[in-house]
């Protein structure tokens, strides 16, 4: 909240597009918290490496499962909760290069990867992961092609690579994961350079269109 308002004393537009990405956030967190006590309660233990050597039932799976999405899928900037995402670039380039690549953003990812050992076996992986990944991939890329502001276009382009990144993990495989981790990585080295080159340009010519 407090690194994209940074420059509110500059612009009218940071204060909002912080607190929108801060309620959108925390909201999809709060029944992710009720979906992990589910799983420590149902397993007896809150260790991510014990509950994926032996995963809960499918129904508890599913029921957890549930519940942490809306957490991963805020966070990942995922349809339709997408829309936080561009708005935070209000934030100076630097921070949205830190944020939007490696860090807030991927949070999301890393926690579903993370998760396909212990609920990965629940039909509703797919059957959520794989929809809303497409639609998110498209409506980004789409979203992407309309902008003549660099920034926006680079925030819209990385809503879409998020998507890739869930359908990936959504297709449940071990390769799929492996790709998927792999890309994580590629995307927060080469969005985050890009992120800090438009930086420099917009320092340079004083704009971004």
């Amino acid at each position: 909240f407090f690194l994209i308002s940074t420059d509110s004393d500059k612009r009218d537009d940071t204060f909002a597009a912080a607190q929108q990405a801060l309620v959108v956030t925390v909201g999809g967190a709060l029944p992710m918290l009720i979906g992990f006590i589910v799983l420590t309660v149902s397993a007896g233990t809150s260790s991510l490496s014990e509950l994926a050597a032996s995963p809960p039932p499918i129904t508890i799976q599913t029921i957890a499962l549930a519940l942490i999405l809306p957490g991963i899928l805020s966070k990942s900037a995922q349809v339709p909760l997408h829309f936080w995402l561009p708005g935070a670039m209000a934030a100076p380039t630097p921070i949205s290069a830190y944020l939007h690549s490696a860090t807030m953003v991927k949070a999301g990812i890393i926690l579903l990867l993370f998760l396909f050992p212990i609920c990965g076996e629940s039909g509703l992986w797919s059957a959520v992961l794989v929809p809303l990944g497409t639609a998110t991939c498209l409506w980004g890329a789409y979203r992407a092609l309309a902008e003549d502001d660099i920034k926006l276009l680079m925030a819209w382009s990385t809503v879409s690579q998020l998507g890739l990144m869930v359908i990936t993990a959504g297709l449940g495989t071990d390769l799929a994961i492996r790709a998927a981790t792999l890309y994580l990585f590629a995307h927060a080295i080469f969005k985050a350079g890009l992120f800090l080159g438009i930086g420099g340009i917009d320092h340079a010519a004083h704009t971004r269109n």
